[in-house]
């Protein structure tokens, strides 16, 4: 599971409408240290091979010269004379990917850069290779190629071409790209398709050290008592609690001795004497014994008001394929809307639930709804939003 990082209710401004307070929520979640890390690897491959296709017209000469840009390129064998003639696959493998065992492949992108100085070249079939085979998705595009060398990018940090992949199946030996060109139209000239470097990058999502099931305020009369559960941990030192008066610059109150590896599910509680008057901000951090450190949720607590009305949203992974739930604890009995928006703004999913005081859970089912991508899950009253967190739909 994935833990999730939201952005707190009283860190957005209630006078902002929609619009505007979508577009702070995605600059924070797509780039802020508080969102969930995407991570990537870049490489060019080691092993270069023709694979046949029936009826092509021949494969490719110095195709190893695709592994570098340097205008010494890859060629087709034959001329392709005849409009649609097509060439075998130029088979590359060997990328020599190390994604960390554990993470989640989120995206595949390949940049080929190519040319074709009489543009009379096209692509034909243009796939990725996972265990050996090469897969059905075909991301061929239409144009014909340019005069010039240019990289021409296929696929997204979001889009997986079809496949479900394993840390195991990227890792491997055999996992590559296949291409191959055609001809466009007639006439006298020959194609002179050229290919200079393929590329390929891959997304993940990498397990975090420990797997925070919530994180909570509760006021007291003359004190703030912070709880907080993990449901596992990996080389865990020590929890920092940070405290602010803006919900933007925090200072360290305390550290709290973690479990360094735990596969069981531990509370732990600490008890600020001393809190700011007024609105006040806590939020969680951890940190490896190696010296790296993640940052968790802030949660927001008036000392001048008991019950303050907190949304403490989990979920059970920020990655779907058929469903995913979400909890959050309420004080009040109030509508809610819980919507989904794509990366442009655009509404694809919404409901309101009547919610009752404490605990209450939403399930959503609907991918009929989605495109395998990123989305932004949004929870508000009539009156504000209370909680926004970042999902990944993977069909």
């Amino acid at each position: 599971m994935v833990s999730t990082n939201f952005i707190n209710n009283n860190q957005i401004k209630l006078q902002l409408g929609i619009p505007s307070a979508f577009c702070l929520i995605l600059f924070f979640l797509l780039f802020s240290d508080l969102a969930f890390g995407l991570s990537s690897q870049t490489k060019t491959g080691v092993t270069y091979a023709a694979a046949s296709i029936a009826g092509s017209v021949g494969g490719w000469s110095g195709s190893a010269n695709a592994i570098s840009s340097n205008d010494v390129y890859a060629i087709p064998t034959a001329n392709m004379p005849n409009n649609g003639d097509y060439t075998d696959y130029l088979k590359i493998t060997n990328f020599q990917f190390t994604i960390p065992t554990g993470s989640v492949i989120t995206g595949i992108v390949v940049n080929v850069e190519r040319s074709d100085a009489n543009g009379k070249s096209k692509d034909s079939e243009v796939k990725v290779i996972k265990a050996g085979s090469i897969g059905t998705t075909n991301k061929a595009l239409s144009p014909a190629w340019g005069s010039s060398d240019a990289v021409q990018t296929y696929g997204a940090n979001s889009d997986i071409w079809g496949n479900t992949w394993t840390v195991a199946d990227i890792n491997a030996t055999n996992f590559g790209f296949a291409f191959s060109a055609k001809r466009v139209g007639g006439g006298g000239q020959a194609t002179l398709a050229k290919i200079d470097e393929v590329i390929i990058t891959v997304y993940y999502t990498t397990p975090l050290p420990i797997d925070l099931i919530y994180f909570r305020a509760q006021n007291e009369d003359k004190s703030v008592d912070l709880f907080w559960e993990t449901a596992t941990e990996t080389n865990n030192d020590f929890f920092t609690i940070e405290r602010s008066l803006d919900g933007i610059n925090f200072e360290s109150i305390a550290n709290i001795k973690g479990a360094e590896n735990s596969s069981i599910a531990l509370t732990y509680q600490f008890t600020d004497t001393n809190p700011l008057s007024g609105t006040s901000y806590y939020r969680l951090k951890q940190t490896d014994y190696d010296g790296q450190s993640e940052l968790f949720n802030s949660v927001a607590v008036n000392h001048e008001e008991v019950g303050v009305d907190l949304v403490n949203l989990q979920i059970t992974s920020s990655i779907f394929s058929e469903s995913f739930t979400i909890t959050f604890n309420q004080i009040t009995n109030e509508l809610i809307t819980i919507s989904l928006f794509d990366l442009s703004g655009h509404s694809v999913y919404s409901s309101t639930n009547q919610t009752t005081k404490g605990y209450n859970a939403f399930t959503f089912s609907s991918i009929e709804l989605l495109k395998s991508g990123t989305y932004i899950l949004i929870l508000r009253n009539e009156n504000k939003i209370l909680a926004a967190t970042k999902v990944i739909y993977s069909n």
